[in-house]
């Protein structure tokens, strides 16, 4: 497995060049590459977009988070229009709804009020993923994603 962090990517070259480079290696026969990208959740992102638009991302991790246009700041509304931005491109397949555990970060909403409101609106649409809670050291502290965990459950009993 490889992870490509690349967090101060204040270029939109190359990315998508890189993007077919890493999904043809991985078509070789002998080894499987899933490929994510963790844009910002302003639809298309900046740096990114050029990339995701190669089709070539098994899914999307949506950053709802630390981006005053489109994070959660007492209501959901600007959250849910990006979402449905994200959500509305036929170039993305799967997306996945980034969340920050941590209180002290931009954006923070706690997990109930985001089961109870945005998720409940996300999970409507076949290209919902999941949850990505960053990071793994507060979450372990503040046990963000245990509750959405147990939602998780709760949920697939629901549908069945």
């Amino acid at each position: 497995m490889m992870l490509l962090n690349l967090t101060n990517y204040f270029t939109t070259k190359y990315w998508d060049v890189l993007v077919e480079t890493l999904r043809n290696l991985g078509n070789n026969g002998t080894s499987q590459i899933e490929l994510s990208a963790t844009p910002k959740c302003h639809h298309p992102d900046k740096y990114l977009g050029t990339a995701i638009q190669t089709g070539l991302f098994n899914y999307v991790q949506v950053r709802f988070y630390n981006e005053s246009c489109c994070e959660y700041d007492g209501s959901f509304d600007a959250m849910k229009s990006e979402w449905d931005e994200w959500i509305a491109d036929n170039k993305v397949h799967k997306v996945f709804v980034g969340v920050t555990a941590s209180a002290e970060e931009e954006g923070y909403v706690d997990a109930h009020s985001l089961i109870n409101n945005f998720l409940k609106y996300a999970v409507h649409s076949t290209k919902f993923g999941g949850v990505m809670v960053w990071n793994l050291y507060t979450d372990h502290f503040s046990l963000y994603s245990k509750t959405i965990k147990e939602w998780n459950l709760w949920f697939k009993l629901l549908l069945h």
